[in-house]
């Protein structure tokens, strides 16, 4: 595993070291594996995707698994996190394959080291502008009184759930992001979807239930399972 930062904010090194550590509790508990940092390395701010493919052909001879790609464009900025592959060079293949793709691949995991679990009152360039919810912030319940957590203003009835809990809420993306290319349909491999539902066999209770979403970091619970080491 690497973790790469290309990022105009850049996270320190012991928030990093806290949130890899989280996040490997979180994949072990999950599946058994664990999280092995080899470098953690600043590639500069702008473009993250392609300074990180420029960065693993420059160490083409030992090449991650994996990549903690901590970044600030667009996407993930709006959702916390995204995923995508890089190709692995000639002759390599990744420890831990997936069904759903090839093998000569890397995982990346496109993480917002500072995004915000259940935000209240912001506007769209991150200021603090309300004292209630506005847009679709709190799961689209408008004016609902905002609470300040400490660090940042959040939904009044997420205070109390796992993901309140920034370690655990960034860790989780890590893992959830490592997740989807064990999947073959994308978001409709998340937690709680009709196809999840239906593979797993679980209640609507369940496939509605917040705190089994946040336990299995938002992705269907089957899919941890496909996440193990090449024989």
């Amino acid at each position: 595993m690497s973790v790469l930062i290309s990022a105009a904010t850049v996270p320190t090194s012991n928030d990093i070291a806290a949130l890899v550590k989280r996040a490997d509790e979180i994949l072990f508990e999950k599946t058994g594996a664990r999280l092995s940092v080899g470098d953690v390395t600043d590639i500069g701010a702008g473009r993250a995707l392609e300074r990180a493919r420029t960065w693993m052909e420059a160490h083409a001879s030992t090449p991650p698994d994996g990549v903690i790609l901590f970044a600030d464009d667009d996407e993930v900025m709006t959702y916390g996190g995204s995923n995508a592959i890089l190709s692995m060079p000639s002759g390599k293949e990744n420890r831990f394959p997936t069904p759903a793709i090839p093998a000569q691949v890397i995982y990346v995991a496109v993480i917002d080291a500072f995004h915000k679990y259940a935000a209240c009152g912001y506007d769209s360039r991150g200021r603090h502008v309300s004292a209630t919810s506005r847009g679709g912030e709190c799961r689209s319940h408008r004016g609902l009184t905002c609470v300040d957590n400490g660090q940042y203003w959040m939904c009044p009835d997420s205070t109390t759930d796992l993901n309140a809990d920034r370690e655990y809420f960034l860790g989780c993306d890590i893992v959830h992001e490592f997740m989807h290319p064990f999947g073959e349909i994308g978001d409709d491999d998340h937690f709680g979807t009709e196809q999840c539902t239906a593979r797993t066999k679980m209640s609507p209770s369940d496939a509605g239930d917040r705190k089994l979403f946040q336990q299995n970091c938002g992705m269907c619970p089957d899919r941890f399972a496909r996440f193990k080491p090449r024989k």
